[in-house]
């Protein structure tokens, strides 16, 4: 009945995990027999990689969204400049005060203690190969060893790490701007449509107290302390994003009453409330409701004879459910257009329901309003059926 959106941040932490796992352990992974060879495995070469995997994230989590914008860019770029200047600075200072020890030949490593080449296999020394990063020549003569080369052999990782890094970063940073900016727009919105209260409920509420106070009527007093609460609800209450479902309630039941002095016994109205609502501390979004039954109240009480509207409100776990429906007599002549769904005075539409419902509960609400035909009584039944998953 529902669907729901799957989350994706845990595939993306995967994702994360899988990449920068693949980086990390590359050296291994294309050379597994390096932990066991005579030479060692080179822990420096992880180390570097994890280090990188930091700055990865350094860059694009914090210094992008912190500097990467107005005069702060001068801040973001003199951070880049240093981390690239002390990529550089630091190998090259490293191995000049811990120069690296002159190389063995490839004889006393490999075949110390062991049975030396057969007749005819020449083996030339190690220390004789060309080196990239310095060592003898193969004329016998030492090359130095240049230590600025290391420097610069992790500037260029560096360099490509840091420029995806930025790109990935920037992406973030638009992203959270599109969402910061949806969500100020769906605040406004929520706002506007609450704010859209009936104009007509109010004056036929204050035309009725009028009617009462006239009469000195007892019932005045009650009923301007039900308004009171209406009036509380709509001004404080609805500024929440969400209220218990309880006051909701307690919300349509001081309207209802109200809604009773201007039928007196003209109307039936049976209203049917699930005990459970009371003690539960779910919540529901402020004032989603009162449309349908303000529709009812609106549409069934023109009927020419018998109005009569039922009000059912239930809680089966997290799963809300509200109906309501009220039988209509057009008037003789007239058709049956469903007047609750074309009616344009109303300023607070199911249009405008619809809309909040979507917002509120995208993919998690079922709504559905059906008109059926009684031929035997000539009347029509307009039904709404609204199921929430809180």
């Amino acid at each position: 009945m529902f669907k729901f959106k799957f989350q994706l941040r845990p595939i993306t932490i995967l994702l994360h995990g899988l990449v920068w796992g693949g980086f990390i352990l590359f050296p291994l992974i294309s050379d597994p027999f390096a932990v066991t060879s005579t030479e060692g495995f080179d822990l420096n070469s992880i180390l570097v990689r994890i280090l990188l995997m930091l700055l990865f994230y350094f860059n694009a989590y914090f210094l992008i969204a912190r500097f990467f914008k107005g005069k702060a860019l001068v801040v973001y770029v003199s951070v880049l400049i240093l981390m690239f200047a002390a990529s550089t600075a630091y190998p090259i200072i490293y191995f000049r005060l811990n120069p690296p020890p002159k190389p063995e030949f490839f004889e006393q490593k490999r075949f110390e203690g062991k049975r030396p080449p057969r007749e005819g296999f020449r083996e030339e020394p190690r220390e004789s190969r060309p080196n990239g990063f310095g060592g003898p020549r193969l004329n016998g003569e030492e090359r130095p060893f240049h230590s600025s080369r290391m420097g610069f052999r992790f500037l260029l990782p560096l360099m490509v790490v840091m420029l995806i890094s930025s790109v990935f970063g920037l992406i973030l940073k638009y992203e959270k701007q599109n969402q910061e900016r949806e969500t100020e727009n769906l605040k406004s919105e929520l706002y506007f449509l609450r704010s859209q209260i009936n104009p007509h409920f109010m004056l036929n509420t204050l035309n009725n107290m009028v009617s009462l106070a006239r009469k000195k009527s007892d019932l005045l007093e009650p009923y301007l302390l039900k308004l009171s609460g209406i009036m509380q609800y709509i001004l404080y209450d609805s500024e929440n994003e969400k209220v218990k479902i309880s006051k909701e309630v307690e919300y349509l039941k001081n309207f209802i009453e109200l809604q009773k002095i201007r039928f007196e016994d003209d109307m039936k109205i049976n209203i049917s409330i699930d005990p459970s609502i009371d003690d539960t501390d779910m919540k529901i979004a402020p004032m989603i409701l009162i449309p349908f039954v303000e529709n009812a109240f609106k549409h069934g009480g023109i009927s020419i004879s018998a109005p009569e509207i039922d009000i059912k409100i239930g809680l089966d776990k997290s799963e809300f459910r509200f109906e309501v429906k009220n039988r209509y007599f057009p008037d003789s002549g007239g058709d049956a257009t469903d007047i609750s769904l074309t009616d344009k005075q109303n300023p607070i539409g199911l249009t405008n329901v619809k809309r909040r419902l979507e917002l509120l509960y995208p993919d998690q609400y079922l709504l559905e309003i059906v008109q059926t035909e009684r031929p035997e009584e000539k009347s029509y039944w307009y039904e709404v059926s609204l199921l929430i998953n809180l």
